[in-house]
């Protein structure tokens, strides 16, 4: 062989690749570049023995690969759901660590800090997200949101599993335990940002803005504006430069949002560029950042105490009591703290402060799938076990049900066809945990009787004689749909004047033309004025509801009453509102009414700051009691007799058969059913998230008539304008109750003119 043929034979050797074959449609092997001697092939053989092995292994990378059930997104098994009757070999499979297979209708799987999607890849092997990395995180209904690892000993939660992550989310502070295939490492910045998101939303973009700045903190890189102007960032929507005219608080802000955005435009840019020159090894944490921050040990003399105590003392707790050493009464029932501060309003035993005030924010809060969203027991746990009752919502944590029961009970309870809880079922044996008889008033009491602050009482007033009555007048902040109109219309009151803040226009449509333009709409909240006020006035009744989305709990992302960017600031519009008209009746002997509405899931602080500011406790009233649906919602006031029960009318429609459309075969699957919320699917029911009626052997949603019946409306109340369901639904997902509505603003018959209706 020349030397030349043994040089090239030696670069084919070394460079396999450099020799092409294919096969005919005869299946005779062709060769290109050359004839291959038998070292050859056996380095062919062997590369195409190398190449199907990395195939394999990439393949089993990849969604889809060796079932549709690996091809979801992996479920962590922190927190789950089980209903009862669940099979042992379905067990066995969770056990076995098949945890993304779908699980069957009497068994669900879930977790209570986040909740999963199939929207994002799971991370490569080299992706270990340690403490102090930053990274994306995902949560349904959510973009991608910059976050940061961070310890679990940081802020006293459980150690995560070892998919799992505790990450603190910038923007807001909060916390989540979320799986790791929620997770994107931040330097995948072009991936997971979204300028249309950072343009018109402004807790993002505070977020990024945030985030950013400890990266280029970590890079050693000094940012301060201006950006580039060609970047595709636009100011924030709320901080365009004629909403700050006359308004010095506003003119602030838009000047913080222009230096911020100035100086975030740069940095997008260089996150974008792969965080150059250094790369993104620059933004690593440092090994300070990889220390956590573990609060410091609270004194034993201190008053400030710290709930949840080790499981071990409250078990300890428990087994003193069955060995007739104390009673329940003696220590809160949900952590084991012998701080007592109220009794459990569901079952015998106490509550501390702090477990309290996780149950008023907890017993209330739904899932999807109808149920609790945590224990109602101890407002945590970590597994629960469905009540089987049918339109019972509550569930029981597996660790309450061995604590009180026995080791072994959780098992029994999942191996019942139909469990039932002790709310269901108190005369059954529950072991030491043992439901109040007197349990619907110990619930009312412990919300409307929340008075960890004494506020001094309204002045009341006296009803006013026949002859004497005038027609009301009446203001009505954030008015939707004119539900208040509507109550006053049907209780005979005689109206003399009804002015409305309102932006949506759907609803304003909706109320022009069911009230024949008696309604005079004055716009935005944010922009009345004492003097308009006073050219308005004066008035005898203010109500109003402000948005509850940043208010309730039930949304992660939720910014509180405080935070200038969320809607839940706005409450403080009605209170500006409010505090003018108290002045200007305050030398008049004239009644003035008012009443504030909002969600019952709201946290505690929130409510306790708006309670402070309004100097009084709410109470809570749930449509449940004079409607099909449920709806718990807070009303502060001084209307005459806001605590006193709720009574039903024999008129009154307290079945969802009695709202269906009669005639049509369509037949209620529920007696009543959970909170309708602007959300579409809030009208399925159950774990199943079944719809809640059947028509002619065929699942069905409620028609819109039907929607407007539940809430008490009209009939075809929202058909106008030619709207479309979803949009009808979303006007109904906003509106109060109109049974509720007339039940709190009844005692003004009393007070103002009425006709010979109602």
């Amino acid at each position: 062989m020349s030397d030349k043929r043994l040089q090239d034979a030696s670069v084919r050797k070394e460079s396999p690749k450099s020799v092409h074959c294919h096969i005919d449609k005869i299946g005779k092997r062709k060769q290109l570049g050359g004839t291959i001697g038998i070292p050859m092939k056996k380095a062919r053989m062997e590369e195409m023995s190398q190449i199907k092995k990395k195939e394999q292994l990439d393949v089993q990378s990849v969604r889809g690969f060796g079932g549709w059930e690996l091809s979801l997104r992996q479920k962590i098994n922190k927190v789950e759901k089980f209903q009862a009757g669940k099979k042992e070999t379905d067990s066995q499979q969770t056990q076995d660590g098949n945890i993304g297979k779908k699980l069957n209708h009497k068994q669900k799987a879930k977790v209570e800090q986040v909740q999963l999607t199939a929207e994002s890849e799971p991370p490569s092997k080299s992706e270990v997200y340690g403490i102090g990395e930053l990274v994306w995180g995902k949560l349904r209904g959510f973009p991608w949101w910059p976050a940061k690892i961070t310890s679990y000993l940081e802020f006293r939660k459980d150690m995560p599993a070892p998919d799992q992550r505790w990450i603190k989310w910038y923007g807001d502070s909060k916390h989540s335990l979320v799986p790791i295939q929620c997770l994107q490492p931040f330097y995948k910045f072009q991936e997971c940002f979204s300028a249309s998101i950072f343009n018109h939303n402004t807790s993002y973009a505070l977020a990024i803005h945030n985030v950013l700045e400890v990266a280029a903190q970590r890079a050693g890189k000094l940012f301060q504006g201006p950006g580039n102007e060609d970047s595709g960032i636009e100011s924030p929507p709320n901080c365009a430069a004629g909403d700050a005219a006359g308004d010095p608080r506003k003119k602030s802000k838009l000047a913080v949002s222009e230096r911020m955005l100035s100086q975030c435009q740069e940095m997008i840019g260089w996150a974008s560029d792969d965080f150059a020159p250094q790369g993104p090894s620059s933004i690593m944490p440092g090994e300070e950042d990889k220390i956590p921050k573990i609060p410091p040990k609270v004194d034993e003399n201190s008053k400030v105490r710290q709930c949840n105590l080790p499981r071990e003392e409250r078990a300890l707790q428990f087994e003193e009591v069955r060995n007739k050493k104390k009673t329940l009464k003696d220590f809160c029932i949900a952590c084991g703290s012998g701080t007592v501060v109220v009794e459990h309003p569901l079952f015998e035993g106490g509550l501390c402060e702090d477990c309290k005030v996780e149950f008023l924010e907890t017993a209330y809060l739904y899932d999807d799938d109808g149920y609790q969203s945590y224990c109602s027991v101890c407002s945590e746990g970590l597994q629960v076990v469905l009540c089987g009752s049918q339109g019972c919502s509550r569930c029981v944590c597996t660790e309450c049900l061995d604590l009180t029961g026995g080791q072994g009970t959780a098992q029994k309870a999942l191996q019942q066809d139909d469990w039932l809880c002790p709310v269901c079922c108190p005369m059954t044996s529950q072991g030491l945990l043992q439901c109040r008889l007197d349990w619907n008033e110990r619930m009312r009491d412990i919300f409307n009787k929340d008075t960890e602050t004494d506020f001094p009482s309204f002045p009341t007033f006296s009803p006013i004689s026949v002859k004497d009555r005038k027609p009301i007048r009446v203001l009505s902040l954030f008015d939707g749909i004119a539900t208040g109109r509507l109550v006053l219309r049907e209780l005979g009151l005689q109206v003399g004047s009804y002015y409305a803040a309102e932006v949506n226009e759907d609803a304003i449509a909706v109320s022009s033309i069911r009230h024949q333009g008696s309604i005079t709409h004055v716009g935005d909240v944010r922009t009345i004025t004492s003097k308009q006020l006073e050219e308005w006035g004066p008035f005898d009744l203010l109500i109003g509801g402000s948005p509850c989305n940043d208010l309730s709990v039930a949304n992660p992302g939720r910014k509180g009453v405080f935070d200038m960017t969320g809607t839940g600031v706005l409450f403080f519009d009605f209170y500006r509102i409010l505090s003018i008209l108290t002045s200007s009746t305050e030398s008049s002997s004239k009644p003035f009414f008012w009443m504030f509405e909002n969600v019952v899931s709201m946290g505690h602080k929130d409510k306790m700051a708006i309670s402070r500011f309004l100097q009084c406790n709410p109470v809570i009233v749930d449509a449940k009691d004079v409607s099909p649906a449920h709806r718990g919602r807070y009303f502060w006031g001084n209307l005459p007799g806001m605590n006193r029960s709720c009574l039903t009318r024999e008129d009154s429609s307290l079945r969802l058969q009695d709202c269906l459309e009669p005639h049509c075969n369509r037949e209620a699957q529920f007696t009543k059913i959970r909170t309708i919320t602007t959300r579409s699917n809030s009208i399925r029911q159950g774990k199943d998230e079944v719809l809640p009626v059947k028509m002619d052997g065929r699942s069905d949603g409620l028609w819109s008539t039907e929607l407007e019946r539940l809430f008490g409306f009209p009939e075809h109340y929202t058909d106008v304008a030619n709207m479309g369901k979803h949009a009808r639904h979303k006007l109904l997902g906003q509106a109060w109750s109109v049974p509720v509505a007339k039940h709190l603003l009844a005692p003004l018959k009393d007070f103002y003119t009425c006709s010979n209706q109602g």
